[in-house]
């Protein structure tokens, strides 16, 4: 036997796949219990009820109906709202006790057919039209009808039929009416309107298929388990803005990431797939809401540090922080690190104030002999271009130099980041020469105003040494400290004192 045929073949290596840690994450961010009556977990639909935390609408005000009152002083929904308009009457409670009022005919019905027997065993298809028949029976009555047979005694011989089960399409929560196909009436039409496709194709079909439009429902059916999240954690932060959220809203959505088959929310971003985003502005604003705050989610705060722009909402701040008017990488970096340690120290205002002083420095830098680039190769003469030059750099949204009190503030907020980066080691390169004094930049015209009294005020208080005395608290006489004094003019001025500045 030759070698090649005694070689063992080697076990195959069982690939075992990986877990996403993102749904993990997502699943400890989403609150399903949040929702309430408002998530069928089981069914995996939204049902948006009125005056719930998802429409936060109330609902018509006619008997039974289950349409949302769209806003306004009106308390009916659109379609009782034509009716009343067309009655002719004065008000809503009179038209409502006239008994004219005709129910909403819905496109689709969720209920079952209304034939029972006599054991109480009710027909297992769904029903359709106003007489709540399934399409069986409804073409029996039919039927009967031509022949003079009355509907009661129709329904009265009339026997239950056996259902077809559920709709195969993956987003739909309907009862199938047809018995090949095993479609509901929607996906049926759908399926006709794309040429009937069979065998692979129709299996995408079902696959991708939008849902149908049922203002009750959002079907979250056929998602990914991790997409399915992302929109439940998007809908919950919804819910905490108090932002109003209706399924017409979100089902353009949801059906698109369903047609595109994508794995997270955030692949619309990466280029991998490229779908055309809703063009209706309610699912447009929904849209981008939602791929914002799973981005948000999943951000990193170290991977946020070596962007160009920065997320402030990732360090737990509001606003953005712009880095990319800084051209030399040292200082970019120089920066960067700097404000990841001054964000727990201050506010996300002063921050931004500092970075938008150290652009001006970049854009003045840039204009030296090698721009810059080079720390090693910086000194006092750079500085000296600096501060010649503030005053005469453009602004980056008017276009008009910045004025005397701004030119000062760039230039200490320069020096103060520059320091600190040193004193902290993060531009080990930047040569010593390379400093701010204490003088550069000037002072700001008026700054000193306002930090002492003028000597006549002070003259004036002396001479009202009784309101100063009652000041309670005072016990040092004829001392009266600084913060009295300021109370005691105060009360001067309430009551008319001849004290003037």
């Amino acid at each position: 036997m030759s070698r090649r045929a005694t070689k063992v073949a080697a076990a195959p290596v069982e690939v075992r796949p990986v877990p996403d840690w993102r749904i993990a994450h997502m699943t400890a961010l989403v609150d399903e219990d949040r929702l309430g009556e408002e998530w069928d977990r089981d069914r995996l639909l939204l049902l948006p009820r009125p005056g719930g935390l998802l429409t936060r609408r109330d609902a018509c005000a006619v008997a039974d109906c289950p349409n949302q009152v769209p806003g306004g002083p009106s308390p009916l929904c659109v379609s009782h709202a034509g009716q009343f308009a067309r009655s002719g009457r004065s008000s809503v409670e009179e038209w409502l006790a006239t008994g004219e009022v005709h129910p909403v005919r819905r496109r689709h019905h969720e209920g079952p057919c209304a034939v029972t027997d006599a054991d109480g065993l009710r027909c297992a298809r769904p029903a359709h039209g106003i007489q709540r028949l399934c399409r069986g029976h409804l073409a029996m009555w039919l039927t009967g009808r031509r022949r003079g047979v009355g509907f009661d005694d129709y329904m009265a011989r009339a026997r239950p039929l056996e259902g077809f089960g559920a709709c195969t399409a993956t987003c739909c929560y309907f009862e199938a009416v047809y018995r090949r196909t095993r479609l509901c009436e929607a996906h049926y039409c759908a399926w006709v309107e794309q040429g009937r496709p069979e065998g692979k194709d129709f299996q995408t079909f079902l696959a991708r298929v939008r849902q149908p439009a049922n203002h009750k429902v959002l079907s979250l059916r056929g998602l990914p388990v991790l997409v399915r999240l992302e929109l439940l954690h998007g809908i919950c932060c919804r819910m905490d803005d108090q932002i109003r959220t209706g399924s017409e809203d979100m089902r353009v959505f949801v059906d698109l990431l369903r047609a595109t088959a994508i794995a997270s929310v955030t692949d619309i971003g990466t280029g991998r797939v490229s779908p055309d985003w809703p063009t209706e502005a309610g699912s447009g604003r929904f849209a981008r809401y939602v791929f914002d705050r799973v981005r948000l989610a999943y951000a990193d705060p170290e991977d946020e540090q070596r962007r160009d722009v920065w997320d402030l909402r990732v360090f737990g701040r509001s606003g953005n922080l712009d880095f990319s008017p800084i051209r030399q990488v040292w200082l970019k970096e120089a920066a960067q690190a700097w404000a990841s340690t001054a964000l727990g120290r201050r506010t996300e205002s002063t921050v931004q104030h500092h970075v938008h002083a150290l652009g001006v420095l970049s854009a003045v830098l840039a204009t030296s002999p090698g721009g810059g680039q080079d720390p090693a190769c910086l000194g006092r003469a750079d500085v000296e271009r600096f501060l010649a030059r503030v005053r005469v750099v453009p602004a980056a949204r008017t276009g008009q130099p910045y004025g005397s009190e701004r030119a000062v503030g760039i230039v200490k907020n320069c020096a103060l980041v520059t320091r600190e980066a040193r004193e902290m080691g993060l531009a080990p390169t930047l040569a010593p020469a390379f400093s701010f004094r204490r003088s550069d930049g000037g002072k700001v015209v008026g700054s000193d105003v306002g930090r002492a009294l003028p000597a006549h005020v002070v003259a004036q208080l002396d001479a009202h040494l009784d309101l100063l005395r009652g000041v309670p608290g005072n016990t040092s006489g004829d001392r009266v400290p600084a913060v009295w004094a300021y109370w005691a003019s105060e009360q001067a001025r309430r009551r008319f004192l001849p004290i003037s500045c």
